[in-house]
Formats: structure tokens, sequence, C-alpha cells
């Protein structure tokens, strides 16, 4: 079985041109970028390709380039793993205490003995890793971390369901209150009404487009890959599985 990297955040501090998996050193192009393979182990990921002038500079500070493969479905990581066909570097959710296995991944702290780049891990962040393994050793990192100090002075929470809107729109039209949705609903149609070319909300994808919505009615944190929601004639939500 080959012996890869395993990180639950996209992190190349430790990363150099002589990591390999399975004794096979990862491919380097002429101008020294070395190309790592990542699985995202999320099927619902919206990029199937990293571009842009974040992983620009992501290259140019660490000389990697990701190469990243979206999951299929929710089952594809658990092959992978019992065939010993993984990737550089995978990033999920679910197969953490999997993948926490020094017979599939190498430890963050081999890894920092051997390349010595300073990166000092948290030690809160390196106990959550060691909790997952059987070894002790810490084989993920968790992204998404903080302290609640970190969230003393921040105005929203991303990748919960928050509802993130722009105050100078908001402001513009009298900072209304948004207590309920018919209020909230009223201030999307006075914003709409004032600056006709702009949309109400930033569609990302069917997965994440209105989950506030629907957890702030109540239903809760049902799987919404699972589930669709549907309002009802009595103007209750309810809802049926889609796959």
């Amino acid at each position: 079985m080959r012996k890869c990297i395993f990180s639950f955040v996209l992190v190349m501090a430790l990363v150099l041109a002589a990591v390999s998996c399975g004794g096979k050193k990862a491919a380097t192009d002429a101008d020294g970028i070395t190309t790592l393979t990542i699985f995202i182990d999320h099927s619902w990921y919206p990029v199937e390709s990293f571009t842009g002038i974040i992983p620009e500079e992501i290259t140019r500070l660490t000389g990697i380039r990701l190469e990243p493969t979206i999951a299929i479905n929710n089952e594809q990581l658990g092959v992978m793993i019992g065939s010993g066909e993984l990737p550089d570097l995978v990033y999920t959710q679910t197969q953490t205490v999997q993948m926490s296995d020094p017979d599939i991944a190498w430890s963050y702290e081999e890894l920092i003995q051997k390349y010595n780049t300073g990166w000092n891990i948290p030690a809160k962040q390196l106990g959550i890793g060691r909790g997952l393994s059987a070894d002790g050793k810490a084989y993920t990192i968790l992204n998404h971390y903080s302290e609640k100090a970190d969230w003393a002075a921040s105005q929203s929470v991303p990748m919960a369901p928050s509802l993130i809107y722009r105050t100078d729109l908001y402001e513009a039209i009298g900072s209304p209150p948004m207590r309920n949705f018919d209020e909230l609903f009223d201030v999307f149609t006075k914003i709409k009404a004032a600056y006709p070319n702009l949309g109400a909300i930033l569609k990302i994808n069917e997965t994440w487009n209105l989950a506030v919505l629907s957890a702030n009615i109540g239903i809760g944190n049902t799987n919404s890959n699972e589930y669709s929601f549907i309002e009802q004639p009595d103007g209750q939500y309810g809802y049926r599985r889609i796959w």
C-alpha cells in the first residue's frame, strides 16, 4: 500500500520536491514547480482546478502546484484506501480516522522532523490530530479551526448557516429591521428596487445556495446532499429524499 501524505487542510509548508509516494518522486517541471495530486472527498466541491491569484501565490511561495480530483460519491475514498491507490494529499471530513494510519500516511511529526521547515503547528491542532490515530501521532490538521477569541471581533461565521450582506446597501435603504422573514424579504425588495442590476443572493451551487434559510426556519441539520426541502400548502416545510 502506498504511503502518502494526508491532510485535512491545504497546507504546503511541509511538502518539498523530494516528498514521494511509494518511492516515486512527485513530478517537477523545468521551472522547478512540483505538481502534487490531491483528492477532495466532497462531490459538491464547485471547483475542478486551482487557478487564479491565490493558487499562483501559493505556488510562488512554495514551488508547489496542486492537481485536484473531485470525488464522484461518498464511497470513492473508502475504495481508494482499501486498494492503496491514493494521491499525494487527501482532503476529507468523514475518513479522518481511516486516513490516520501509519501504513498509508506520513504523520506531521515525521515530516516536520525530516524537513525542518520552521512551521510550528499549534499544540491544540496536533492534539486533535493525535486523538484520531491509534499510535498517538497527528496525520490530520483541521481547517476552519479557531479559538473563541478568534471570533471576538467577527461579524460572521464562515461555513455556518449565516446570512452575509453588504452593509453599504443595507444602510442606503435606511437599515430597516430584519427580525423575521417578512422583514428580510422586504429588505430584499427595497434593495432590488434601488439596485435593479444586482442579484439578491450569491448563488454558489444547489447544495449551499439557500442553506441559511432552511436552517433558520427550523428544519435543522439534515444532509442537504440527500434531501430537498419543499414548502407545503399549509406553509410548513417538509423534505423528501432525492437520491
